[in-house]
């Protein structure tokens, strides 16, 4: 059986126990929070199916329904999203009945970031989608950091916890003393004034991300972006506990935080507009708001802060960034290549949408 819930659904399960008793959980509070508050979710939209088998959750589908942009017409779509099949009753038709049942809710229109070499497959092998596109991107590790990386990747480097800190202080004199005179080369003007916020409601901020969105995929007003900074999309988890044991999808990062940074001129003229993502010790930018001709400053904005809040990785997929990146020599250890498949309905890809631009934070 697969049971289907409307985001009201969902928000009136949050007093009830039935949902959160189950032996996995399909979805957090703080989720359905982020999709009520979501300017472009109404309450009558599907946003979960999930499957039983006996009376138990065997596995479950999230969507979240967005706006894209087409050559000839804008299109209401769902992004599928976190994805759970049982291992020990892992059925791949239960999958695609999870698919084919929110391809018909969402009238064939859907899109996905393929996060796993099974879910891509599971995807081709309905033949309704095409891909959107391949972005490359990089993870930029600044600073040394294995004291913390390490025993997450294997549980055989706990005992050597100290001797990896010892390693990465003294790896870091090195490496922040590196950064230190990148910065004072590479100095931010004194005429440069910052803005962190948590909302945007400025006439001047609307405008200027409204002219700024033109060529994306997936352009959001400031209400939109508001939610999202207000209502991630995740929240860490800090301590193990029985609903962080059936909610598989729970991160442990050791801070997290969402805001808007804005980079102003001398005469309060806007040069760019950023959301800024902290996740443990990495930086991401799932949102950006720039003219080209001022990519160069705002790399440098984003590099200044990585060093001065002393956070070891960046990760990005935004062309002009890694671009800059490389023409200002921005000082790291080592960067590893990212590939991020992004799929979506045939029906969709004839409306001739390629060529527009992907953030980083589309999809959530």
């Amino acid at each position: 059986m697969i049971k289907e819930f409307t985001v009201q659904d969902l928000f009136a399960a949050i007093n009830e126990d039935k949902l959160w008793e189950s032996n996995v959980l399909p979805i957090n509070k703080h989720r359905i929070f982020s999709l009520v508050e979501n300017p472009n979710v109404s309450n009558s939209d599907i946003t979960l199916l999930v499957a039983y088998y006996n009376d138990q959750i065997s596995a479950y589908l999230t969507i979240t329904p967005d706006i894209i942009k087409g050559k000839k017409n804008n299109h209401r779509i769902g992004w599928l999203g976190t994805y759970y099949a049982d291992p020990e009753n892992n059925n791949p038709l239960l999958t695609l009945k999870l698919i084919y049942r929110a391809y018909e809710l969402y009238e064939g229109k859907l899109a996905t970031f393929s996060g796993t070499i099974r879910a891509l497959g599971i995807l081709k092998s309905t033949n309704k989608f095409k891909t959107l596109k391949e972005s490359k991107g990089y993870h930029y590790f600044i600073r040394s950091n294995l004291y913390s990386w390490l025993p997450k990747k294997s549980s055989s480097w706990i005992r050597l916890k100290m001797i990896l800190l010892i390693f990465d202080t003294l790896l870091n004199i090195f490496l922040d003393r590196r950064i230190w005179v990148w910065k004072k080369r590479h100095a931010l003007s004194n005429k440069l004034k910052f803005e962190y916020l948590l909302e945007i409601h400025d006439d001047k901020s609307k405008e200027f991300i409204k002219k700024h969105s033109h060529n994306h995929l997936s352009p959001k007003n400031f209400q939109s972006l508001n939610s999202i900074v207000k209502n991630p999309d995740d929240l860490p988890s800090y301590l193990k506990d029985s609903i962080k044991e059936k909610y598989h999808f729970s991160q442990d990062y050791s801070d997290y935080r969402m805001c808007f940074l804005k980079v102003l001129d001398d005469m309060n003229n806007i040069l760019a507009i950023l959301v800024i993502k902290i996740a443990g010790d990495n930086l991401f930018i799932p949102f950006l708001y720039c003219s080209t001709a001022n990519t160069n400053v705002i790399a440098r904005v984003i590099f200044h802060h990585i060093g001065k809040l002393k956070y070891s990785m960046f990760t990005t997929f935004n062309n002009d960034i890694i671009k800059s990146f490389s023409d200002q020599k921005i000082p790291y250890m080592i960067k590893r290549n990212r590939t991020r498949l992004s799929l979506i309905s045939k029906i969709i890809k004839e409306d001739g949408i390629s060529g527009y631009v992907l953030q980083d934070g589309d999809g959530a």
